[in-house]
């Protein structure tokens, strides 16, 4: 299901909604970045840019199509573990105008995640939730480089409950529940391929908490940089844990 993208500018826009038991979520997707802009007028394929007015106007407008709105964002600086104020002062006013949780994208590296209040409302905003097959460190030696080289193959599948609850005066709210952030690492066996060691690349994404005991194709072994990686994760991402 296309989100922020489509076949024209009016789809691209229009936010998508999925009707779950006894909840409409309404998700919508913008990008702040391009590496070349195709758009053409709305004429033909369109990706949303980010234009923070027009952004909140939408998120209000989900808002009274759903019980919930989440909103995916590519922005940020390439490599950097910390949110422009940018990201910050967009993401507090989505917030303020409905969005309940905001996904960054782009840096290619973690960024925090935290709970937002703004106008009376709360939001969970994770600002960049790093590489997950884009992965772009090719080079790194597991148990031979620092920790922090390995920052842009650490990823996060983020997790969380939305539950609605009537209120007192009939109204209804949603809250964001159970946030569980599942630590991921890029097997990348790059190096290995290009040196003769292993007969096809091979990209892949495993859990960084799983007790793996075997390899990395070319025999870089798993069980004893995963840990690391783990505690790096929530460093990053500015949480003591899961």
């Amino acid at each position: 299901m296309p989100v922020g993208a489509g076949a024209t500018r009016a789809r691209a826009e229009q936010p998508r909604i999925v009707q779950l038991p006894g909840l409409r979520v309404a998700f919508l997707g913008y990008t702040d970045l391009f590496n070349l802009n195709l758009n053409r007028g709305g004429q033909g394929p369109w990706a949303c840019p980010l234009d923070p007015e027009a952004a909140v106007a939408a998120v209000r407008r989900a808002r009274a199509l759903a019980d919930a709105v989440v909103v995916s964002i590519h922005w940020g600086s390439e490599y950097s573990h910390q949110p422009l104020p940018r990201q910050r002062e967009v993401a507090a006013r989505l917030v303020e105008a409905g969005a309940d949780v905001i996904l960054g994208t782009h840096p290619h590296v973690l960024q925090p995640v935290e709970w937002l209040e703004r106008g009376g409302r709360r939001g969970l905003v994770a600002y960049s939730l790093g590489n997950f097959i884009s992965n772009q460190d090719r080079t790194y030696r597991v148990g031979q480089d620092p920790v922090e080289a390995g920052d842009d193959r650490d990823g996060v599948a983020l997790q969380c409950r939305l539950v609605q609850e009537r209120l007192a005066d009939g109204s209804r709210r949603v809250e964001v529940r159970d946030l569980r952030c599942e630590p991921l690492w890029t097997v990348n066996n790059w190096a290995d391929f290009r040196a003769g060691r292993a007969r096809r690349r091979e990209i892949r994404v495993v859990l960084a908490d799983a007790p793996l005991a075997g390899a990395e194709p070319g025999g870089e072994t798993l069980a004893r940089t995963l840990p690391l990686r783990r505690d790096r994760v929530f460093q990053c991402l500015g949480l003591a844990g899961p």
